[in-house]
């Protein structure tokens, strides 16, 4: 009898975690104009449901209003924010990309001040796929105010498969401004 309590008891634990995580993602599907000129999903995660390491802050981008997070001083380890989804089996589109909004400076125009964004395919055979620095911004480059998205490289993924989206940052001296706000995963396909 307690066998079969404890069975149904991790049952209900396991589709407690199903629901949870399926609150953090929400999919936009659309065609024409935003991001792209064709039909469309717009895969948000949701700002509480990324993890988080090393100094970084929940903040607000100002141009244009967006939640997201800002990085203080990191070295070694640098920050870290991660989070991961399924691709659903309807309706897959060709192309995928990262959209993201930044605000960027350094006052030294330090190239040890950066941010980068990559992504990782993890497919059901159990292999992974890695797209590094998808988007990448360091201090020798001009600064951002945020008011115009980033559109990454693109890379591709297939239902079933497991995309996990990476932003890492560093700033040693933790003079320079680095906020990213929450990045989109779009999949498309141009008309």
């Amino acid at each position: 009898m307690k066998k079969s309590y404890f069975v149904i008891a991790v049952l209900v634990i396991s589709l407690a975690a199903v629901g949870a995580s399926a609150d953090c993602l929400t999919v936009e599907s659309g065609s024409n104009g935003y991001p792209v000129s064709g039909v469309w999903h717009i895969y948000n995660i949701d700002r509480s449901c990324w993890s988080v390491s090393g100094n970084v802050s929940e903040s607000t981008l100002w141009c244009p209003p967006a939640s997201g997070w800002q990085f203080g001083e990191n070295w070694s380890p640098p920050a870290t924010i991660t989070a991961s989804f399924t691709v659903p089996s309807d309706n897959v589109y060709t192309y995928w990309e990262v959209d993201d909004n930044l605000q960027l400076s350094s006052p030294y125009s330090s190239w040890w001040d950066y941010i980068d964004i990559g992504v990782s395919v993890h497919h059901p055979n159990n292999t992974t796929t890695y797209y590094s620095s998808v988007i990448h911004w360091n201090g020798t480059m001009d600064p951002d105010n945020g008011c115009q998205s980033r559109r990454s490289s693109n890379f591709s993924a297939a239902a079933g498969d497991t995309i996990t989206v990476t932003i890492t940052s560093a700033s040693p001296g933790g003079t320079a401004t680095i906020l990213s706000a929450v990045p989109l995963v779009v999949n498309y396909q141009t008309q």
